[in-house]
């Protein structure tokens, strides 16, 4: 090998000329057969360019050569990384580092190998070494950081990410590492100034845009994360999460006809085809013709569809159907796709209900009582509780049409405070709740309040924090926040039931993909609120959607007194408001109130029968 192929060969991989610089090796070695370094070298190539069979026997050709050459090694053990052979992985990782002890793609490597196997004791050992040998190794600090999180360290990882931006804050890896950490402990201010700050070291990277955009529609932010979407989508035209994140927000905006344009050129084009079916499927006012009906059995059945996109599938299916009044099919679609995402979550019925015995057992009146010694806040949150389903949405859009009310999302954030102090850690342990004082009260408060910041733009003294779960935690919230209002939204409990059963959720809710699950789940939401009610009864109101629906003015005015806020006539006219909304009912609750949703179960009373036993008790 001369020095003009050298020369040539740098430029063209400098170029990520993967097929020029392949060619060239190929040439060299149908003239030499045994020329090492251009067997070595074509087999890195085909790794790079994913052809993993035929670099496979390269490199091993180039190891059979020369043994002692340590280079082959590193790159056969990649090889093995990217096929989850970590075994083999680990045993050439080490070679090369016998033949290479200071090649630190290697050790890092081996990292990676150790913790594939779930060695996760060596692979923090094999970590250690390399920060002895170089405490500002970023790299292995990230890493460090994922062993942290298998563990359960989850504090630890982040202090380990916190350092590596610390050590290196141009390090785009360490950067967005710290970011997806934050978004996943639902921290997103700070998610998205650093994915900001990814977007502005690798500004060429559309998945960092996809991100932001991501996080900001989270936040209920969705112009901008519209805009987010367009700045990824303009250098990956294609991206799957890009094409259908952006009709996300254009529904969210109120831009109906350029979502609906987008999820259909999603499914034409081959994208996320299951989620796009499902998306037109929820606009609540978008009808199926019969063509796309047809369209979408046809995919159903398709040998090659994916266990998510039938999900999907099934539940369009279901409500395509089931606006066409043909209950017993939509029915069987229901099912169908609810006992299949059932098998993909885990939802510990037991488990819940012995968490809200502990909450019960031990927070009573007296405990309650210990909030009276909070001062209030000069913001009202507003907790509108309950079951998914119930009207909630209804609510916060009659409130948000307010002049000093702002509406947020639902929120994870008393979720979050809340699970630290009234979750134990085992069945003898007492909820740490029992312990608080004031001072400590207090704190919570703020800490809330710091943290739902992100999404109060208007800085309007009253906001809405509609996340359904904080019903299991009232007690907290009444304590930590003297002011804040509480509102519980009722339904008929066999109308919530089934609509639960109706609808697809993005994340959690893992308890309503089973009619028996969802029954009990609804019983125990029940006993606490009933116990919310008779511990403090002064702080709950409770808002049935059947009443707003009937006597809508009137329920208006209840909710508004409740919250001390002063009649406004645009609260009647709720409808007529152009806020933002991102949940299943952003449709919805832009039309006039209606009573086609009240007694919608009995169109699937057939399929009823055990649940209407267990609801009972609820239902009289």
């Amino acid at each position: 090998m001369n020095d003009p192929q050298i020369e040539k060969l740098q430029k063209l991989l400098a170029a990520n000329n993967l097929g020029g610089a392949e060619d060239l090796c190929r040439k060299a070695i149908d003239r030499n057969g045994n020329d090492v370094n251009m067997i070595a070298l074509l087999g890195a190539i085909l790794l790079k360019s994913g052809q993993l069979d035929e670099a496979e026997r390269r490199l091993q050709r180039a190891i059979t050569l020369a043994p002692k050459f340590g280079k082959p090694y590193d790159d056969l053990a990649v090889l093995y990384l990217r096929r989850d052979e970590f075994q083999k992985a680990e045993a050439m990782f080490r070679k090369a580092i016998t033949l290479l002890p200071d090649l630190g793609s290697s050790w890092l490597g081996l990292v990676h190998a150790l913790r594939g196997q779930g060695n996760l004791t060596e692979a923090k050992n094999v970590c250690g070494q390399i920060l002895a040998r170089n405490p500002n190794d970023v790299d292995a600090m990230r890493l460090m950081a994922a062993i942290a999180s298998d563990e359960g360290l989850v504090p630890a990882a982040g202090r380990l990410l916190q350092n590596a931006v610390d050590k290196a804050p141009d390090s785009v890896k360490a950067v967005s590492d710290l970011a997806r950490f934050y978004a996943d402990h639902h921290q997103y201010s700070q998610a998205i100034d650093l994915f900001r700050r990814a977007v502005e070291l690798e500004p060429r990277n559309p998945e960092f845009y996809f991100s932001l955009g991501r996080y900001l529609f989270t936040v209920g932010i969705p112009e901008e994360a519209l805009n987010a979407y367009d700045a990824g989508l303009a250098l990956d035209p294609k991206s799957r999460y890009g094409q259908s994140g952006r009709s996300h927000a254009l529904r969210a905006l109120g831009r109906t006809e350029e979502a609906i344009a987008g999820y259909r050129a999603c499914i034409q084009e081959g994208v996320n085809i299951g989620e796009s079916w499902w998306s037109l499927s929820s606009l609540r006012t978008y009808t199926f013709s019969d063509d796309e009906l047809e369209q979408m059995k046809s995919f159903r059945q398709a040998d090659n569809i994916t266990a998510s996109d039938g999900i999907y599938v099934d539940f369009a299916l279901g409500k395509a159907l089931d606006d066409r009044h043909q209950y017993d099919e939509a029915w069987q679609f229901y099912a169908d796709g609810n006992k299949a995402r059932r098998m993909s979550v885990c939802f510990d019925r037991a488990q819940f209900e012995l968490e809200i015995d502990a909450i019960i057992a031990t927070v009573d009146a007296t405990v309650v009582a210990r909030g009276e010694g909070v001062e209030p806040q000069p913001v009202t949150p507003v907790f509108v509780v309950g079951m998914p389903r119930s009207g909630s949405t209804l609510i916060e859009q009659i409130l948000a049409s307010h002049s000093a009310v702002e509406a947020t999302t639902e929120l994870p954030y008393m979720v979050g405070l809340a699970r630290r102090h009234m979750v134990a850690e085992n069945a003898n342990t007492p909820l740490a709740i029992v312990e608080l004082g004031a001072g400590e009260l207090a704190d919570i408060g703020n800490q809330y309040l710091r943290a739902t910041k992100l999404h109060r733009l208007e800085s309007k003294p009253w906001f809405i924090d509609k996340m359904p779960d904080n019903f299991l935690y009232a007690g907290l919230i009444a304590m930590a926040l003297p002011n804040a209002k509480i509102i519980d939204a009722r339904r008929n409990p066999l109308d919530t039931c089934v609509g639960n059963y109706r609808q697809w959720f993005a994340t959690g809710k893992e308890f309503a993909y089973d009619l028996d699950e969802l029954g009990d789940y609804y019983l125990q939401y029940h006993r606490i609120m009933r116990h919310w009610n008779d511990v403090m009864p002064d702080r709950v109101l409770r808002v049935d959607y059947e009443d707003v629906v009937e006597n809508t003015e009137k329920e208006i005015r209840r909710m508004l007194e409740w919250c001390e806020l002063s009649w406004e006539n645009e609260c009647l006219r709720f409808y007529e408001s152009e806020r933002v909304v991102t949940t299943a009912s952003s449709e919805q609750v832009r039309q006039p109130v209606y009573k086609g949703a009240v007694g919608f179960w009995k169109h699937y009373e057939p399929y009823l029968h055990q649940l209407i036993e267990k609801m009972r008790p609820v239902t009289g």
